[in-house]
């Protein structure tokens, strides 16, 4: 039987290791690592890979041991600009990175990956296997409960499936949907039947999304019964775009977190966030202001750490709108847009503008690095305009979060040069997935992430009818012809042929423009350390970030 793991995995890691030899310095024209030597590339700054820090930053470091260390029992964290509207994986737009951070918390998947070891690691489930990349065996933990204190069983994983699956429109379904049937060989044993070949299935599992509920909390209280998981923490009060404030599990059947109570807060404002800092009345931040980073430098009562998200930043076209349907019309904004410009005024230096014309994660698998990007040329833009259908109508665009709200308002400047009239529709982020998945979402243009693990499996989310990652309502035949052959493929070397391929087609008739990578600064105080934070955010694990208060 093969093993659990993707049958490439030491494949792939060779190749990540290639990659980041490139990016230091090799020719980067067949790499799935940019390359600031390619000569097409603009001179802006290439983003760093994940795992290619040289030292643990000490905010990573795992918990000192000794009977002389006293940790804190209660940590604040301010969570990034992605406020924490909707807290149940079932629903639309759940989908940001805080989001995810707080569902890692409070449930547990069948399985997890480890960015830096490039290995599926057993959470639920204590392993598994395949023959076929159609039927999947899993044997589980026996010794699990829920935070109301019902067993875990197999039982739990089909009820799972099954509310997945009735959530149209969410990221939960995204994840299961391919799931034909889960038959009980007994409480502890499983197999899990999908419609077709899968060979990205375990990827999918192992995201955030996928976490195992409980069917009986869920039935005896709809609106909080789905807060009941099997995680490190238990959800004590929820106030949307507010706080998540948590406690720990006791009963938890891996390690016991360090820290007995957790608040994940949503601070607006930049300079508050900063302050509460200062004044220790938070830990840790996801969410320090661009311009206040320069506090914290050299300030040895912080420490600092960088990460450069995954996901791509995108000005999104609305396909079922004429108006942003049409080539022309896109092609028009392709040319006219200076990327640098947006990201330094929306963000400063925590962004890294896009250097291809790809739309893919910086460190996904397969990234096509040949495509050229569309250069900035004002007259081709007016050409291109002219030709479309606008005539000068209002184009709304819609957004959330304080970074998108300033990249609308610096594509109003570079767009009006051609004449194109724009208006900001700003939402939070939930708000904003409602309006994208109601009958009266007419925005020809957004400005949302691209979410993009290190897996080619999360191109499918963004690019195929229906998904609820698929914000363009792109919709191409060839494509998702494609991308169900991509489930079936298992040749390293065919997969990225193919991969590349698509990248290409799409990039021919752009339904998204990636305009640049976001960086997350997380401050904390120098004492706080256990977060366990790859470059793919959707995975930030803080179960076991402590605080050494006596040492």
């Amino acid at each position: 039987m093969l093993k659990s793991k993707r049958t490439f995995a030491l494949i792939l890691g060779l190749v990540m290791c290639l990659s980041l030899l490139s990016a230091c310095g090799g020719s980067g024209g067949d790499s799935d690592s940019p390359s600031s030597a390619n000569p097409a590339a603009p001179a802006s700054p290439t983003p760093s890979l994940p795992g290619s820090s040289q030292a643990t930053p000490e905010i990573m470091a795992p918990a000192p041991t000794g009977d002389s260390v006293t940790y804190a029992k209660h940590i604040d964290i301010i969570i990034d600009d992605n406020r924490i509207g909707v807290l149940n994986q079932f629903m639309p737009g759940a989908n940001n990175g805080a989001t995810n951070n707080t569902l890692i918390l409070m449930y547990d998947r069948l399985l997890r990956y480890n960015h830096f070891t490039d290995e599926y690691e057993p959470m639920l489930a204590t392993s598994w296997d395949t023959d076929d990349y159609k039927t999947f065996t899993f044997y589980l933990r026996e010794d699990v409960y829920f935070h109301n204190g019902d067993k875990f069983t197999g039982q739990d994983v089909l009820n799972t499936v099954e509310a997945a699956k009735a959530g149209i429109g969410s990221t939960a379904f995204d994840q299961w949907r391919l799931v034909e049937t889960v038959n009980i060989i007994n409480d502890y044993q499983i197999d899990i039947v999908l419609e077709t070949v899968y060979v990205d299935f375990l990827a999918n599992i192992s995201m955030p999304m996928a976490g195992i509920v409980s069917k009986r909390a869920m039935t005896e209280d709809p609106e909080a019964g789905v807060y009941i998981g099997t995680g490190a923490f238990i959800v004590t009060n929820f106030i949307p775009n507010d706080v998540v404030e948590l406690k720990r599990n006791d009963n938890y059947w891996s390690d016991l977190p360090i820290t007995e109570t957790l608040a994940m807060r949503f601070i607006p404002e930049t300079s508050t966030r900063t302050i509460m800092l200062q004044n220790g009345e938070v830990q840790a931040c996801f969410g320090v202001g661009v311009e206040e980073q320069y506090i914290f430098t050299g300030d040895d009562r912080f420490n600092r750490h960088e990460i450069t998200m995954n996901n791509a930043q995108c000005i999104v076209f609305n396909m079922e709108q004429p108006l942003s349907a049409d080539y022309n019309f896109r092609m028009a904004i392709a040319s006219a847009i200076i990327r640098d410009e947006i990201a330094v005024i929306s963000a400063g230096d925590w962004a890294t503008p896009e250097w291809t014309g790809t739309v893919y994660g910086y460190a996904t698998e397969f990234r096509n690095n040949d495509i050229p990007i569309v250069p900035y040329d004002l007259e081709a833009a007016q050409a291109y305009l002219d030709a479309s259908p606008y005539n000068g109508e209002p184009v709304e665009f819609a957004t959330s979060g304080i970074t998108n709200v300033k990249v609308g308002q610096v594509l109003q400047q570079q767009l009006g040069k051609i004449g194109i009239d724009l208006w900001i529709n700003e939402f939070d982020s939930a708000g904003l997935a409602a309006y994208r998945n109601s009958p009266d979402f007419k925005a020809n243009l957004q400005f949302t992430p691209v979410f993009m693990g290190t897996s080619a499996a999360s191109y499918r989310n963004s690019f195929y009818p229906g998904l609820s990652g698929n914000n363009s309502r792109y919709n191409n035949p060839v494509i998702t012809e494609m991308l169900d052959q991509a489930l079936t493929i298992t040749d390293i070397n065919e997969r990225r042929a193919h991969y590349y391929k698509m990248q290409e087609i799409v990039a021919e008739d752009p339904p998204y423009l990636c305009v640049f990578y976001r960086k997350n600064g997380i401050v904390a105080l120098k004492d706080v350390g256990g977060m366990h934070l790859p470059d793919d955010h959707m995975h930030s694990d803080l179960r076991y970030v402590y605080m050494v208060i006596d040492n």
